[in-house]
């Protein structure tokens, strides 16, 4: 792997133009240094004398996909460190990658955990679930500092919810990310139905009712929800609070009230 990756390399170095390396390498040096990235001696060992040369001679983004694709060989062979020291470097490349962020906290925080649980070396199921949580808070480690690099992005924030609402079993903070993801133009509409969900699971039923409201009284031809999923859950929840008729959003003896237009 490393013998093809130096091929590369040297094929690309020679396509790159007349300006000396020298100097291109002092300018990707700065560039790096004020985006806040630096090459430590944990990235030159991780990466190999070729892809640190490549990095510094302006294929950065090249070098990072190397780093990221080698990494799976480390999963393949259940190198679990290795691959999450490729992970990390790989995102110190490519800060704005979600795609990085994405997949190396799911690697983490379900892959990896998972095969640290069911380990055949673990001497007792709670030490499985012990190793499993570390490599959890891990892939929530490494999706909050995604946030920090990519914070425009609604996809991360929705990946950290779903970390919270399914490894974590933790509704309240799920829903606070839910929420944030949610406020983005473009995502997905089922976001903010998973929004309106967690917060009911959190016991924050008046939220959750307010929540489901602000869904209805939407236009209807204009916003794809799943509308018959929305009525049944605004019908649950009143249920629940038991809300006085005349104050329901589906009174039980009056027709279906007409979404604003």
């Amino acid at each position: 792997m490393r013998g093809i990756l130096s091929a590369i390399l040297v094929l690309l170095l020679a396509a790159w133009g007349t300006l000396p390396l020298q100097e291109r390498m002092e300018t990707q040096r700065l560039r790096l240094k004020f985006g806040g990235v630096t090459v430590t001696r944990e990235m030159r060992d991780v990466m190999g004398q070729g892809l640190v040369i490549g990095v510094l001679a302006g294929f950065r983004g090249v070098a990072a996909d190397f780093v990221w694709i080698w990494s799976h060989s480390d999963w393949e062979q259940k190198r679990w460190f290795q691959q999450y020291n490729k992970m990390q470097v790989a995102t110190m490349l490519q800060p704005r990658s979600v795609l990085f962020w994405d997949v190396g906290s799911w690697h983490m925080a379900w892959n990896i955990g998972y095969a640290e649980r069911v380990d055949t070396n673990n001497y007792t199921l709670a030490q499985g679930m012990k190793r499993e949580l570390v490599w959890h808070e891990r892939g929530r480690q490494f999706l909050v500092r995604g946030i920090q690099n990519v914070p425009n992005r609604y996809e991360l924030y929705f990946k950290l919810g779903w970390l919270y609402d399914q490894k974590f079993k933790d509704p309240c903070l799920a829903a606070e990310q839910y929420a944030i993801a949610a406020g983005f133009s473009n995502a997905p509409t089922f976001i903010a139905r998973m929004h309106c969900r967690k917060l009911a699971e959190c016991g924050k039923y008046a939220e959750a009712y307010d929540c489901w409201k602000r869904i209805w009284f939407q236009d209807h031809k204009k916003v794809p929800h799943l509308w018959g999923v929305v009525e049944r859950e605004i019908r649950r929840i009143e249920n629940e609070m038991d809300i006085p008729d005349a104050q329901r959003i589906f009174p039980q003896q009056s027709p279906k009230p007409e979404p604003s237009r």
